[in-house]
């Protein structure tokens, strides 16, 4: 205690005179930063100071050692440690200026006093955390969370549901994303490591849950590690600024290379197909096919499209773009010529919603594909666009493509016709500002699975003669 000379020297230089001929050090508090937002509540906290009594001089040469903790280590809340740290230090230092009181004979004019310790304010009431029984969505679950702040005490499956909730993503990745925990929590419970305090969470606890994962998961691949590793490091981060945890443990473990083959886009004469099946079953449907295909966005962001983001003058609509880093953008998309009849199409059964609720702006995709109003509850959700393609095409045609495979098509013609017109790089450029992607990279080694060839055929036109 108290053993470094250094520490002593300054110290001892800083003595401060009592009535009593007496005299005491400076406060030391542990640790240092104690009174700022960064002190660690995982350290153990206490004050000590050197107490001289001439009475006592050969045998406490260097003053008498005192340290006290006050029992506030037992407090986990970062405010309320540092309050009865303050309180522990004045009341030190009134025990001593003004009760005269020797922590040497422990008396206190002349009356035995025991150590004083700040009193404790009552230990906080257990949090208890809504269960999540799986009758809730993902939504709805975060829903009940409203309120609840995670700290170091919080357990893992709820402390990375709180993750999830001071995260922004768009909604279909926090639905993913609350799959994904749900599924750490299996393999969590199967290592009984379900109630592991977030503060204890270690990589290797994370590592032997993502091989129980492997285990209960029949569509387990290296790629939905990897989405698992990724998903799980983005909704620890707000945990890390909350001082939940003092590191992430999804740093150091490796991503598992995969090896992605090129997505199977749909024929020519499967396009004819599907165009014709769809125009017939569903007109809906395939109206909203023809928009997809030819908009260059998503169809999450082409569902939330409402008519006042459309201009059929300039042949632009507006889209908010949410899977980027940090919050939704909006940007503005060209509408293609040959798509702009379904467009009008579309933004005149929109004028009729219109007609019945004014001046309120009216969503082009609602229940059924209709035109309807967000308030009437009438959007569709962006699933059962998925659940159309796979009854109409998967199931009706036996065509085994994605619906997103027609993304890819129309980057890839997009590019053969614009390459034809300008350079290679500028049609690059181009392309990925329709695609409302920030760089070209993603289009060169996902969208365009005809980048090299188109490359190659270029450098193969060169003619430069040996001699």
């Amino acid at each position: 205690m108290l053993c470094c000379s250094s520490l002593k020297t300054s110290i001892k230089a800083k003595m401060k005179m009592l009535p009593n001929g007496c005299s005491y050090s400076e406060f030391n508090i542990v640790p240092a930063n104690w009174n700022t937002s960064r002190a660690s509540i995982k350290k153990t906290w206490y004050m000590e100071y050197y107490f001289h009594d001439p009475a006592f001089k050969d045998r406490y040469p260097n003053g008498f050692p005192v340290r006290r903790k006050g029992g506030i280590n037992r407090v986990k809340d970062l405010d309320s440690r540092q309050q009865l740290m303050q309180q522990l230090c004045d009341l030190q230092r009134d025990l001593l200026e003004n009760q005269g009181y020797n922590p040497i004979t422990k008396t206190m004019l002349e009356a035995e006093v025991p150590d004083a310790e700040p009193t404790l304010p009552p230990a906080p009431a257990p949090i208890h955390y809504p269960v999540d029984d799986r009758t809730l969505s993902t939504h709805k679950y975060l829903e009940s969370l409203n309120g609840l702040i995670p700290d170091v005490d919080t357990p893992l499956i709820p402390a990375l549901w709180l993750g999830l909730k001071r995260k922004v993503y768009a909604p279909k990745a926090v639905n993913d994303i609350g799959s994904i925990i749900r599924g750490v929590e299996d393999a969590a419970r199967a290592l009984q490591l379900d109630q592991l305090k977030i503060s204890e969470l270690k990589r290797r606890h994370l590592v032997l849950i993502l091989e129980k994962c492997a285990e209960l998961n029949p569509k387990w691949s290296d790629n939905r590690r990897n989405m698992y590793k990724a998903y799980l490091s983005g909704i620890i981060k707000p945990l890390l600024t909350l001082e939940c945890l003092e590191n992430n443990p999804t740093a150091g473990i490796d991503k598992v290379d995969v090896v992605r083959p090129p997505r199977e886009k749909p024929t020519w004469e499967e396009r004819k197909k599907i165009g014709d099946h769809l125009k017939e079953r569903d007109y809906r449907f395939w109206r909203f096919v023809q928009m997809f295909f030819h908009s260059g966005a998503r169809e999450t962001e082409l569902i939330e499209v409402k008519d006042t983001d459309v201009d059929l003058e300039n042949q632009t609509v507006w889209v908010t773009v949410r899977k980027r880093k940090g919050s939704p953008v909006r940007t503005r998309k060209p509408i293609k010529t040959i798509a702009l009849p379904i467009w009008q199409e579309v933004l005149q059964e929109c004028n009729a919603v219109r007609a019945k609720h004014p001046g309120t702006p009216v969503n082009l995709f609602g229940r059924l594909l209709k035109p309807g109003i967000l308030s009437d509850r009438s959007t569709i959700r962006p699933d059962q666009v998925g659940r159309r393609w796979k009854k109409y095409v998967k199931g009706d045609l036996g065509i085994e493509k994605d619906l997103y495979s027609l993304k890819h098509l129309n980057t890839e013609e997009m590019m053969d016709a614009l390459s034809k017109e300008t350079s290679i790089e500028q049609a690059e450029k181009e392309v990925a500002d329709i695609m409302s992607h920030t760089s070209e990279k993603m289009l060169q080694q996902v969208y365009d699975q005809k980048n090299a060839e188109r490359k190659n055929w270029r450098a193969a036109a060169v003619s430069n003669p040996f001699c």
